[in-house]
């Protein structure tokens, strides 16, 4: 937790009246490994979040492709999903290039690519927030409850250097 404060509180220290800009530190050899193997870790997630976007998108755009593979994931979305393809679709296809960008940002180890995960963790959050108004509370809680770890797990990433 002491990392995630440095982070927020970059500028601390007095020197006279003049307050002193410290420069984050570079990480040594065990917690650059660990931040590589986080950043990588993230970016597997990400690139698979894209394949399963890109293959509902185009499910939902040309059904009865081989991509229709994709609905025994959730049988019972294609039933939800199916009545509205045509905007679902490319919203699906522009969500697939979002986690691809954000894939190569982890990849690369970027900043950005962390912010945009953030973005997409807190984003599925909120539909979880949803689950739970409309009474789905069991698959609601967990998912708000592993949204918000890993919100939290990305920013004590970020907190601790080897982004740049």
């Amino acid at each position: 937790m002491l990392s995630l404060a440095r982070y927020f509180f970059y500028f601390r220290g007095c020197s006279g009246n003049r307050v002193v800009q410290q420069t984050p530190h570079r990480l040594a050899g065990g917690e650059m490994l660990i931040s590589r193997l986080a950043a990588y870790t993230l970016a597997a997630f990400f690139f698979i979040a894209t394949g399963v976007l890109f293959a509902t998108g185009a499910a939902l755009i040309v059904p009865g492709s081989p991509l229709d593979a994709v609905w025994h994931l959730y049988e019972y979305r294609r039933v939800q999903f199916m009545p509205f393809r045509w905007a679902l679709g490319p919203v699906f296809l522009v969500l697939s290039l979002i986690t691809g960008v954000t894939a190569v940002g982890c990849v690369r180890r970027r900043r950005w690519g962390l912010w945009f995960a953030i973005g997409i963790f807190v984003d599925n959050g909120l539909g979880y927030v949803y689950q739970l108004a409309t009474g789905n509370f069991v698959q609601g809680a967990i998912g708000l409850v592993i949204s918000a770890l890993l919100v939290f797990a990305v920013l004590e990433l970020m907190a601790r250097g080897g982004f740049d």
